[in-house]
């Protein structure tokens, strides 16, 4: 099951390489610091679930696990799912190449991711935080936005980068001592 896991992963990226290089090229919401990457994928229900980052969105997506995963919805139709975190919403699409599948927008565009490193970084933060219960912070028909710990995308993600500032701050001071 890995090892179909890690195809179906493979043929993700390659098809959003294409698409980046075919559809996206030349287009301005495009950040040219990030590159196509599936980031964190592992089974889940009939699943693989992940995020899938690339220079204009990044999404958390649902790969049906086998042929006979269920019915998806047509593309451009919903469906919610329960987390630990609460209900998300994603939307059925269809790519040649891989067939079709389901996603919820994280972020897009991209803009305030500086580094891939910082897009993956946020990749994994994003799937901790939908695999964690947060009873607390629920509303009333139990639904969240896509970080559902009662902040901002943005404040979300200018956690991250002041970390990734931290970080590079710490190397640097790291290196000046050798």
């Amino acid at each position: 099951m890995v090892a179909d896991m890690t195809k179906a992963v493979g043929e993700l990226e390659s098809c959003f390489r294409q698409i980046q290089q075919q559809r996206m090229r030349d287009m301005p919401i495009l950040n040219k610091a990030l590159q196509v990457a599936a980031v964190g994928f592992h089974p889940w229900r009939e699943f693989w679930m992940g995020v899938l980052i690339t220079p204009w969105f990044a999404n958390l997506v649902l790969l049906p696990a086998a042929a006979g995963a269920g019915t998806l919805p047509a593309p451009g139709s919903s469906a919610s799912f329960a987390f630990p975190a609460g209900r998300f919403t994603f939307i059925s699409a269809r790519e040649a190449g891989i067939g079709t599948f389901l996603s919820c927008s994280l972020l897009s565009p991209v803009f305030e991711l500086r580094t891939q490193q910082q897009a993956e970084e946020m990749a994994r933060e994003a799937i901790r935080t939908i695999m964690r219960s947060h009873t607390a912070n629920r509303s009333d028909n139990g639904t969240h936005d896509a970080v559902p710990d009662k902040i901002s995308r943005r404040r979300f993600l200018a956690r991250l980068a002041a970390s990734d500032t931290d970080a590079a701050a710490t190397a640097d001071k790291r290196s000046d001592r050798l």
